[in-house]
């Protein structure tokens, strides 16, 4: 699964998650964001995950 649709499939859900623990809905977007960044680059520089979603969750 690309970049792409892992965002776009999780991103919703993950900023949920994140302003349950953040309580600001801007600042656990922007959380999120960053952690599908350093995921990108970790994909990007030949990592693989088998479990990306988990791995975003965990993040």
């Amino acid at each position: 699964m690309s970049i792409e649709q892992l965002f776009r499939q999780y991103y919703r859900a993950l900023c949920l998650y994140a302003v349950h623990f953040i309580g600001d809905i801007d600042t656990a977007e922007d959380v999120v964001m960053d952690c599908f960044v350093r995921f990108a680059e970790k994909t990007d520089g030949g990592e693989e995950f088998a479990a990306p979603k988990s791995y975003l969750y965990s993040m």
